[in-house]
């Protein structure tokens, strides 16, 4: 009975889809766990992207260990989309841009992000902001820097040229909307001052790459813990994402 009721009301949901749209939906409902089925049922469907929603939770690393979203950040094999609110994706449309912060790790290779980025400009504008979280003493050794960093306060010499260097990695990209860069000093953890980087913009959207942290070290993932305590959308797009 509650598989059916499950199902009636999955149906119930998907009718006003399908009156909108010429594609076929179809609806599915999985026992088990819930971070592992979506997983299951998303191979099996062969799906390009996982949208779930999420009210957010908590900042509590501990928390975040039982999280859907947060599980699923760090290990479904697809783009994951969670959505915190659908009104700006409501709202999407020619003139009236969705607002983006897509996240550059100088560690890793940022290309399945932005190849995803381009994708959706593609449909509709999305106006990006390319942003990057440095550290004083990271700073200094990818950059040979001599004179003294602070902290706490931005050296605007050093951030012109973390710019620039963002400006080169990403000098264009394909789709509609605005392209521009922003840097962010850190003190803590990298996701907080994504986040603080993303509302002070007006973001709708964080885009970063998933760092594939499982287990008891999804306490230290920055994917997880963006999608967990983010107010706004985001999505978080595997490594071998092309």
């Amino acid at each position: 009975k509650v598989v059916a009721y499950a199902r009636d009301r999955l149906e119930n949901e998907a009718a006003p889809l399908r009156s909108l749209s010429q594609r076929a939906i179809h609806c599915v409902v999985s026992v088990g766990k819930v971070s592992d089925e979506l997983r299951k049922v998303t191979s099996e469907k062969g799906a390009d992207l996982l949208v779930v929603g999420s009210p957010g939770h908590a900042s509590s690393a501990l928390i975040r260990l039982a999280g859907v979203s947060d599980r699923l950040a760090t290990s479904v094999g697809v783009p994951l989309l969670v959505i915190r609110s659908p009104e700006p994706f409501m709202g999407w449309n020619a003139t009236s841009p969705l607002r983006a912060l897509v996240a550059i790790d100088e560690h890793h290779s940022s290309t399945p992000v932005l190849r995803w980025i381009e994708r959706l400009r593609a449909s509709q504008p999305v106006d990006v902001i390319v942003g990057q979280v440095y550290y004083p003493d990271e700073a200094r050794r990818r950059f040979h820097w001599q004179k003294p960093l602070s902290y706490t306060e931005i050296d605007p010499d050093l951030e012109t040229k973390i710019e620039s260097e963002l400006r080169r990695l990403v000098p264009t990209l394909a789709g509609r909307g605005t392209l521009s860069y922003r840097t962010k000093l850190g003190v803590g953890r990298i996701a907080d001052h994504l986040l603080e980087l993303a509302e002070a913009e007006g973001c709708h959207l964080v885009v970063e790459r998933s760092d594939g942290h499982k287990g008891l070290a999804r306490l230290w993932s920055v994917s997880a813990a963006t999608v967990h305590i983010a107010r706004m959308a985001t999505a978080v797009i595997p490594s071998g994402e092309s």
